[in-house]
């Protein structure tokens, strides 16, 4: 995500143009400065109340939904400022956190889990990435 900012701020110095355009649904009045900004609160909200601190299933799977409906919600990405291109990536990322938080049915270090209070006996280990066409794809547990 940082990385793709600095991606972004070199291609706007050298005159460049991000070529796809961010329309939510839901506010379609607003300028794409105030759509971003309406983006991240409702990220911010669903990720306070459903992946804080003290988690559990019902709650993370919530989120993922929610999460996902945002991630409907978007037509096509496009907003030509970086307020727009950073509530996406947002997005994409707490896509990846709620999701990731879901699968871990443990409790360790800062991931509790009030429905997984202890510790699995094996520590769980994955990797996700995130592919343009195929969406989510995680490895087998390590």
């Amino acid at each position: 995500v940082v990385l793709g900012g600095c991606v972004a701020d070199a291609a706007y110095a050298a005159g460049g143009k991000p070529q796809r355009k961010l329309a939510l649904t839901w506010e379609k009045e607003l300028s794409p400065l105030q759509e971003s900004e309406k983006l991240r609160e409702k990220i911010a909200a669903c990720m306070e109340s459903k992946v804080g601190v003290s988690r559990n299933g019902a709650a993370l799977d919530a989120a993922v939904k929610q999460l996902e409906a945002m991630a409907q919600s978007i037509a096509n990405y496009s907003g030509h400022d970086l307020k727009s291109a950073e509530a996406c990536n947002l997005l994409l990322l707490s896509r990846l956190v709620a999701r990731s938080a879901l699968r871990r049915c443990e409790s360790r270090g800062g991931h509790y889990r009030s429905d997984y209070p202890k510790a699995a006996a094996k520590p769980f280990h994955s990797a996700v990435q995130w592919r343009k066409k195929g969406g989510l794809k995680w490895t087998a547990n390590f």
